[in-house]
Protein backbone atom coordinates (compact mmCIF):
# COMPACT_ATOMS: atom_id res chain seq x y z
CA UNK A 1 0.00 0.00 0.00
CA UNK A 2 1.03 3.35 -0.78
CA UNK A 3 0.67 6.28 1.43
CA UNK A 4 1.62 10.11 1.09
CA UNK A 5 1.23 13.23 3.52
CA UNK A 6 1.68 15.52 0.52
CA UNK A 7 0.60 14.07 -2.78
CA UNK A 8 4.10 13.94 -4.12
CA UNK A 9 6.42 11.85 -2.49
CA UNK A 10 5.04 8.03 -1.68
CA UNK A 11 5.94 5.87 0.85
CA UNK A 12 5.47 1.64 1.00
CA UNK A 13 3.73 0.17 3.89
CA UNK A 14 3.01 -3.33 3.95
CA UNK A 15 -0.46 -4.20 4.47
CA UNK A 16 -0.13 -7.60 5.92
CA UNK A 17 -1.72 -9.64 3.21
CA UNK A 18 -0.31 -10.68 -0.29
CA UNK A 19 -3.89 -10.53 -1.51
CA UNK A 20 -4.81 -8.37 -4.30
CA UNK A 21 -6.36 -5.42 -3.25
CA UNK A 22 -9.72 -3.63 -4.90
CA UNK A 23 -10.64 -0.94 -3.20
CA UNK A 24 -10.28 1.49 -0.16
CA UNK A 25 -12.55 3.99 1.78
CA UNK A 26 -12.40 6.34 4.31
CA UNK A 27 -14.73 5.76 7.26
CA UNK A 28 -15.12 6.11 11.14
CA UNK A 29 -11.86 7.20 11.43
CA UNK A 30 -9.97 4.18 9.30
CA UNK A 31 -9.09 3.55 6.25
CA UNK A 32 -11.01 0.05 4.82
CA UNK A 33 -9.84 -2.03 2.10
CA UNK A 34 -11.23 -5.03 0.63
CA UNK A 35 -9.80 -7.51 -2.18
CA UNK A 36 -9.19 -11.22 -3.43
CA UNK A 37 -9.56 -14.24 -1.00
CA UNK A 38 -12.14 -11.99 1.30
CA UNK A 39 -9.34 -9.79 2.12
CA UNK A 40 -10.44 -7.13 4.13
CA UNK A 41 -7.87 -4.78 6.11
CA UNK A 42 -8.43 -1.95 8.49
CA UNK A 43 -5.88 1.05 9.32
CA UNK A 44 -5.97 4.21 11.85
CA UNK A 45 -3.34 6.09 10.16
CA UNK A 46 -2.59 4.51 6.80
CA UNK A 47 0.42 2.59 7.50
CA UNK A 48 -0.52 -0.16 10.35
CA UNK A 49 -2.76 -2.60 8.81
CA UNK A 50 -4.92 -5.15 10.65
CA UNK A 51 -6.66 -8.05 8.83
CA UNK A 52 -9.96 -9.18 9.50
CA UNK A 53 -10.70 -11.14 5.98
CA UNK A 54 -14.23 -13.38 5.65
CA UNK A 55 -15.00 -16.25 3.29
CA UNK A 56 -11.83 -16.63 1.29
CA UNK A 57 -13.91 -17.45 -1.74
CA UNK A 58 -15.11 -13.93 -2.12
CA UNK A 59 -13.44 -11.66 -4.25
CA UNK A 60 -14.88 -8.48 -2.95
CA UNK A 61 -15.05 -5.97 -5.47
CA UNK A 62 -16.08 -2.66 -4.08
CA UNK A 63 -17.34 -1.57 -0.70
CA UNK A 64 -19.46 1.69 0.51
CA UNK A 65 -20.50 2.81 4.08
CA UNK A 66 -23.62 4.73 4.89
CA UNK A 67 -25.70 5.04 8.08
CA UNK A 68 -23.66 2.81 10.11
CA UNK A 69 -23.38 0.32 7.61
CA UNK A 70 -20.73 -1.48 5.59
CA UNK A 71 -21.96 -3.10 2.29
CA UNK A 72 -20.07 -4.94 0.21
CA UNK A 73 -20.31 -6.35 -3.41
CA UNK A 74 -18.43 -9.97 -3.41
CA UNK A 75 -18.21 -12.36 -6.60
CA UNK A 76 -18.49 -15.80 -5.45
CA UNK A 77 -17.92 -18.74 -8.37
CA UNK A 78 -18.90 -16.25 -11.12
CA UNK A 79 -22.22 -15.10 -8.90
CA UNK A 80 -22.04 -11.86 -6.94
CA UNK A 81 -23.40 -11.58 -4.01
CA UNK A 82 -23.69 -8.10 -1.74
CA UNK A 83 -23.21 -8.50 1.97
CA UNK A 84 -23.83 -5.97 4.88
CA UNK A 85 -22.20 -5.76 8.36
CA UNK A 86 -22.38 -3.04 11.23
CA UNK A 87 -19.23 -3.70 12.19
CA UNK A 88 -16.75 -5.51 9.61
CA UNK A 89 -16.83 -8.69 11.32
CA UNK A 90 -20.59 -9.82 10.78
CA UNK A 91 -22.34 -10.05 7.48
CA UNK A 92 -25.18 -10.60 6.41
CA UNK A 93 -26.46 -11.18 2.67
CA UNK A 94 -29.14 -9.01 0.93
CA UNK A 95 -31.28 -10.16 -1.57
CA UNK A 96 -30.65 -9.74 -4.70
CA UNK A 97 -31.91 -11.72 -8.09
CA UNK A 98 -29.47 -10.50 -10.57
CA UNK A 99 -25.66 -10.69 -10.55
CA UNK A 100 -24.30 -7.41 -10.16
CA UNK A 101 -21.16 -5.95 -11.61
CA UNK A 102 -20.75 -2.42 -9.39
CA UNK A 103 -22.28 -0.38 -6.79
CA UNK A 104 -21.85 2.78 -5.39
CA UNK A 105 -22.93 5.54 -2.84
CA UNK A 106 -24.10 9.14 -3.11
CA UNK A 107 -26.82 11.21 -2.37
CA UNK A 108 -27.68 9.26 0.34
CA UNK A 109 -28.33 6.21 -2.25
CA UNK A 110 -26.83 3.02 -2.63
CA UNK A 111 -27.15 1.99 -6.41
CA UNK A 112 -26.18 -1.17 -8.16
CA UNK A 113 -26.35 -2.34 -11.79
CA UNK A 114 -26.79 -5.93 -12.91
CA UNK A 115 -24.93 -7.74 -15.40
CA UNK A 116 -28.00 -7.31 -17.42
CA UNK A 117 -27.60 -3.23 -17.02
CA UNK A 118 -30.75 -3.17 -14.35
CA UNK A 119 -29.97 -0.04 -12.17
CA UNK A 120 -30.98 -1.19 -8.23
CA UNK A 121 -31.55 0.87 -5.17
CA UNK A 122 -30.50 -1.52 -2.08
CA UNK A 123 -32.79 -0.34 0.73
CA UNK A 124 -32.80 -2.24 4.28
CA UNK A 125 -35.66 -5.18 3.00
CA UNK A 126 -32.72 -6.09 -0.12
CA UNK A 127 -31.73 -4.94 -3.51
CA UNK A 128 -35.34 -3.06 -5.56
CA UNK A 129 -35.10 -2.90 -9.07
CA UNK A 130 -35.24 1.24 -10.39
CA UNK A 131 -34.84 0.89 -14.04
CA UNK A 132 -32.90 -0.74 -16.76
CA UNK A 133 -30.89 0.37 -19.71
CA UNK A 134 -30.25 -3.01 -21.50
CA UNK A 135 -29.40 -1.25 -24.92
CA UNK A 136 -26.31 0.25 -23.29
CA UNK A 137 -22.90 -1.27 -22.87
CA UNK A 138 -21.88 -0.21 -19.32
CA UNK A 139 -18.49 -0.31 -17.80
CA UNK A 140 -19.11 1.20 -14.55
CA UNK A 141 -21.02 3.12 -12.23
CA UNK A 142 -19.62 6.06 -9.97
CA UNK A 143 -20.57 8.92 -7.90
CA UNK A 144 -18.75 12.25 -8.46
CA UNK A 145 -19.69 15.70 -7.77
CA UNK A 146 -23.00 15.00 -6.68
CA UNK A 147 -24.50 12.91 -9.73
CA UNK A 148 -24.03 8.96 -10.77
CA UNK A 149 -22.06 8.71 -13.99
CA UNK A 150 -22.58 4.98 -16.35
CA UNK A 151 -19.71 5.28 -18.63
CA UNK A 152 -19.36 2.49 -21.30
CA UNK A 153 -18.61 1.23 -24.84
CA UNK A 154 -18.57 3.71 -27.50
CA UNK A 155 -17.88 7.03 -25.52
CA UNK A 156 -21.02 6.15 -23.45
CA UNK A 157 -21.19 8.74 -20.54
CA UNK A 158 -24.81 8.87 -18.90
CA UNK A 159 -25.78 11.25 -15.41
CA UNK A 160 -27.87 11.04 -12.84
CA UNK A 161 -28.98 12.42 -9.30
CA UNK A 162 -31.09 9.94 -8.30
CA UNK A 163 -30.71 6.77 -10.74
CA UNK A 164 -34.14 7.03 -12.30
CA UNK A 165 -33.64 9.29 -14.61
CA UNK A 166 -30.34 9.31 -16.67
CA UNK A 167 -29.31 11.88 -19.12
CA UNK A 168 -26.58 10.82 -21.51
CA UNK A 169 -23.42 13.54 -21.92
CA UNK A 170 -22.34 13.53 -25.73
CA UNK A 171 -18.92 12.77 -26.20
CA UNK A 172 -16.10 12.86 -29.05
CA UNK A 173 -15.08 9.01 -28.68
CA UNK A 174 -15.63 6.33 -29.66
CA UNK A 175 -13.80 4.58 -27.10
CA UNK A 176 -14.34 2.32 -24.49
CA UNK A 177 -14.80 4.21 -21.40
CA UNK A 178 -13.59 2.47 -18.13
CA UNK A 179 -13.33 4.53 -14.88
CA UNK A 180 -13.98 8.31 -14.21
CA UNK A 181 -11.46 9.73 -12.07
Amino acid sequence: ILNSTNGMTWNKSFSGTKNDLNFVIFSENRYVTVGKKGTIITSMNGLDWNDISINVNYNIKKIVFTNNQYIILAIENNKSNLLKSNNLLQWEKIDTDDNLKDLSFGNNKILTISESNDIGIVSNTGLVKITSLRNKRINQLTFKDDFFYILGNGGLIMRSKNGLKWTEIVTNTNNDLLRLK
